[in-house]
């Protein structure tokens, strides 16, 4: 029974049964093994395979290894044939300058020597063939011939065995070109059967939308008119922060156009800085800005000052890198900046008196006077008395003898508490500065 009868038998009909032979079939259903391919199937494929088939499970870099064995091996042939064609035309090379060289030899001595003569010194001739003269044009004309010939048969053979290496090269990149065609063939049906795959398990989960239930209860249509009330909320703000964004964005665009016109200097210090200050310095430098953190544009910026040190003395961004006198911090006072003849608390306590029962009592303050029509009985032709008092200066300068002294001036910058003798109760004075006079009326 041959092939087309076991065919027609179990009612298989191929499309193309003429490429088929009885030698690539196994002799038995039992004892076949594994699977025979004929001749001339393909040894790639022309496309990569389906990966939910069987065919998606091909090795592509063991065919690689057996396409490049059987590819060694023909040109190790294709080799040892061209050795071969090589010596066989070496060797009818030799013969046939063997044959021209007889041939020279027996027209010269033809044309030289007498007939009766070329016999007898044939063998001579051919034993001792050295002896002939060498500037024969006869004999010159076939040597440049032969060495024409050996040059362009060298020639022929370069030129060839070029040719051989750059088809031999072509193919390999084709080769390797295919392979890798294939195998990303094969990925993309991999990645793309576990696509959908994907796809389909998520469409058949019982996951769904609010929106999408049907729900005939009263609480049901009240959660998803709730959730449309909060998604439109939702997207209300969103919108809402987007135009901000993009007004703000205008804004820095013109006030940051401004600024390159006006040539705006730049105050203050940069670890404090906001980003928006930042990106202002940024864009003075033209540095790229978008989508940079305020970490990163710290880092940036003092990069870039550092790597040009002219910038820090720009007058743009001076101020960045030194105080003017406006922004100094004023000292606090000290030891040295205070004046000696300052009294001390100590003093202050031991020459008032002591304050009565109720001196936990602090009545408000009393407003401060106007301008009274009082002589100033503290003014002196000194114009530094009020910075340097005497403690003499009430004594000898008091008008009024039933109202006591004060032992200290009532002065802005330092006023003590002021304690009244008639009444028990104290008050600290303000700031307006005001007259023994003034104090005792008001009290």
């Amino acid at each position: 029974m041959n092939i087309e009868q076991a065919w027609r038998k179990s009612g298989i009909k191929p499309f193309n049964p003429d490429i088929f032979t009885d030698k690539d079939f196994a002799p038995s259903i039992p004892s076949s093994t594994q699977a025979r391919f004929p001749e001339s199937f393909p040894t790639r494929l022309l496309q990569a395979p389906d990966a939910s088939s069987d065919d998606a499970l091909f090795d592509p870099y063991e065919l690689d290894r057996r396409e490049g064995r059987e590819r060694r091996e023909r040109m190790v042939r294709e080799t040892k044939e061209v050795m071969v064609t090589v010596k066989s035309q070496k060797q009818t090379w030799g013969s046939i300058k063997k044959l021209l060289f007889h041939a020279f030899i027996a027209h010269a001595f033809t044309s030289f020597f007498p007939k009766n003569m070329v016999s007898n010194l044939s063998a001579i001739i051919s034993a001792h063939s050295f002896f002939i003269s060498p500037n024969d044009s006869n004999f010159l004309f076939l040597d440049k011939e032969l060495e024409w010939l050996c040059a362009e048969n060298a020639r022929l053979r370069a030129d060839n065995a070029g040719l051989k290496e750059e088809s031999a090269s072509l193919k390999a990149q084709h080769d390797a070109a295919q392979a890798h065609a294939v195998f990303a063939g094969q990925q993309y049906a991999v990645y793309k059967h576990r696509l959908h795959e994907k796809t389909k398990k998520k469409e058949a989960s019982k996951q769904v939308s609010t929106s999408a239930r049907v729900l005939t209860l009263m609480q049901g249509r009240l959660e998803i008119a709730a959730d449309a009330a909060k998604k439109a909320m939702k997207s209300q703000e969103l919108q809402k922060k987007k135009e901000k964004d993009a007004q703000k964005a205008r804004e820095d665009i013109v006030c940051r156009a401004e600024q390159e016109k006006e040539h705006t200097e730049f105050f203050g210090n940069m670890k404090y800085m906001g980003r928006s200050t930042l990106v202002d310095i940024a864009f003075s430098l033209n540095m790229e800005t978008e989508q940079v953190t305020i970490e990163m544009l710290h880092v940036c910026l003092n990069a870039h000052f550092e790597a040009n040190p002219e910038l820090k003395k720009h007058p743009r961004y001076l101020c960045l890198f030194e105080r003017s006198r406006s922004q100094k911090r004023k000292e606090p006072p000290t030891e040295s900046n205070t004046p000696q003849h300052q009294p001390s608390p100590t003093s202050t306590s031991h020459s008032s008196p002591a304050p009565g029962p109720s001196s936990h009592y602090h009545p408000p303050p009393a407003p401060a006077p106007g301008p009274s029509s009082l002589p100033n009985f503290y003014q002196s032709s000194n114009p530094f008395a009020y910075e340097n008092p005497s403690p003499l200066l009430f004594q000898h300068m008091h008008p009024y003898p039933h109202v006591p002294a004060f032992p200290y001036p009532m002065f802005q910058s330092h006023s003590p508490a002021v304690f009244h003798p008639h009444s028990q109760s104290h008050h600290i004075p303000s700031h307006t500065s005001t007259s023994p006079l003034d104090t005792l009326e008001h009290s």
